[in-house]
């Protein structure tokens, strides 16, 4: 640091000496110009006194408003001489322009000195306060990043957290299931019915540990266009069972030649996949399901899935795609986190909200492929 000002103080001195350089040589350029010049090249004269501002102004603006003043008074004491010497020494009876001209410089030094001094002040206190908003700014910005890394610990714990409640669940139950099967005196049928909980718990960690990956890992996308509604329909057609089953009937209203989306097929199908199945979990006593897609303008196309079934309370609405955050007995609360997670990494959003005549709608926006925009 302190290398660096001695550096910057070396420039400054370097600066200072060259300013001054060439305010002297401009000002004795321009004297001699006057001295060297007859008196009858009155022309002439007219434009050396005008040359006569320029050491003024530059060294007001360098040096400020002692530097401004010095060299308008020297400046007049030059034009003074040259009065003396080649006008004849008639300051007020023959030659009062060029007497005028004395006064001018020694204004014109004062002016442009104090308002020099006032923009180097401006300058002072820009800099200053530039130097504060750095020291500031970079302050905010070790603040943020720690904050960040708070955030990610945060966000790691919870994880953990969350990881451990739904795997902790099944293992004490496959831990108490083993118990009682390692029992001599357990008839057939108690045996069957403990494996078969140790098979259910079995299943149920497998799903947890392999939706977890889903939601961790990277994963490759990839993407071709896609039409929308033959996805939903494979959906639709997977889970036609699933909803003769709770008697839920499905509304569709699909735009006419919707465009095409670049996307993951098969990562599209689980979205849509998760959404419907959440969407007839929701229906446990029947309803309707009422899927629409239509085109919002020439960069986005909308997708609503709405349910009739009793909605999602309000403090939940903000947490539902929190991992591991869930509303059901057995669910493991990483399946809409996948879903956004799949959505954001194609560019495209999510966003529930509950519906006026009951039910929950989760709206769906995709990018629009851009062989469609042709």
């Amino acid at each position: 640091m302190s290398g660096q000002k001695e550096k910057m103080e070396s420039i400054t001195r370097r600066n200072f000496g060259i300013r001054f350089f060439v305010v002297v040589i401009l000002s004795l350029l321009i004297s001699n110009l006057h001295f060297l010049t007859p008196t009858f090249y009155h022309h002439m004269h007219l434009i050396y006194d005008r040359l006569c501002y320029f050491p003024i102004i530059l060294a007001a603006f360098w040096f400020g408003f002692w530097g401004g003043l010095i060299t308008g008074m020297v400046m007049a004491g030059m034009h003074i001489t040259h009065i003396w010497f080649q006008w004849g020494g008639h300051f007020f009876s023959h030659n009062l322009q060029q007497t005028l001209e004395v006064f001018v410089h020694v204004f014109l030094g004062i002016v442009t000195g104090i308002l020099s001094e006032r923009f180097l002040r401006t300058e002072t206190k820009l800099r200053r306060s530039y130097e504060e908003l750095r020291v500031k700014t970079n302050e905010i910005l070790k603040a943020e990043d720690q904050l960040r890394r708070t955030e990610r610990i945060q966000a790691l714990a919870e994880l953990s957290a969350g990881i451990a409640h739904e795997i902790r669940t099944p293992l004490s139950s496959i831990k108490g299931a083993v118990e009682i099967l390692a029992s001599a005196s357990l008839k057939p049928e108690q045996r069957l019915e403990f494996s078969q909980i140790v098979l259910k718990e079995t299943k149920h960690l497998n799903r947890v540990v392999s939706e977890f990956l889903n939601f961790a890992r990277p994963r490759i996308h990839q993407l071709s266009p896609c039409h929308v509604t033959e996805i939903i329909d494979s959906v639709l057609d997977l889970t036609a069972q699933q909803r003769q089953k709770h008697e839920i009937r499905v509304i569709r209203h699909y735009e006419s030649d919707l465009p095409t989306i670049i996307f993951d097929t098969s990562q599209l199908k689980q979205v849509f996949a998760n959404l419907i199945t959440n969407a007839i979990q929701a229906m446990t006593e029947g309803g309707t399901l009422t899927i629409s897609c239509r085109t919002i303008n020439s960069k986005e196309m909308e997708c609503l899935i709405e349910d009739s079934g009793p909605g999602i309370r309000e403090k939940d609405l903000l947490r539902l795609f929190d991992p591991f955050f869930t509303t059901r007995v057995n669910g493991t609360g990483l399946g809409l986190s996948i879903v956004q997670k799949i959505l954001s990494h194609h560019h495209g959003t999510i966003n529930v909200a509950n519906r006026n005549e009951g039910g929950a709608c989760f709206h769906i926006r995709f990018p629009v492929s851009e062989e469609d925009l042709v």
